[in-house]
């Protein structure tokens, strides 16, 4: 796994590596843990802002 993964909080650990690795879309993702599609896609788009590869 990759070091910048593992530096995120669990939640959004989570969140990554359902649209990353397992393909599920922003919103899918949302769904399935309980966000609504705006918050799931803020929250990704946070984990790749400045900073973040």
């Amino acid at each position: 796994m990759d070091s910048a993964v593992l530096d995120l909080r669990p939640k959004d650990r989570e969140l990554v590596m359902l649209i990353v690795w397992d393909g599920f879309g922003e919103a899918e993702t949302g769904a399935l843990l309980g966000l609504s599609p705006t918050a799931s896609r803020t929250r990704y788009c946070v984990t790749h802002g400045p900073g973040r590869t």
